[in-house]
């Protein structure tokens, strides 16, 4: 009898979490959200690498000033994006 008891209240336990605190927990970053998330963080790595290289080149350290556009193609490779629609998309 207590093991039938135990499992039953096992089986009440679990589906009480899988129907309340499971199905509530948030599923993943919406698409928009993720899209936001990969523009922040090619304009914040993308500033910093053309900001290096202004310095240095500045600083007479050698080389020219890295463009924008060879920026964002380190960027966009170091992070595993792609550029589409104007938007930052993972591969």
């Amino acid at each position: 009898m207590g093991k039938l008891l135990f499992m039953l209240t096992l089986i009440g336990g679990a589906y009480w979490y899988w129907n309340g605190p499971y199905q509530q927990q948030p599923q993943g970053v919406s698409a928009a959200d993720q899209l936001a998330q990969n523009g922040a963080l090619m304009r914040r790595c993308v500033g910093e690498k053309t900001r290096m290289s202004t310095t240095g080149a500045l600083a007479g350290m050698g080389g020219v000033a890295m463009s924008r556009e060879d920026a964002e193609r380190e960027c966009a490779q170091h992070y595993g994006l792609q550029q589409r629609d104007g938007e930052w998309h993972d591969r």
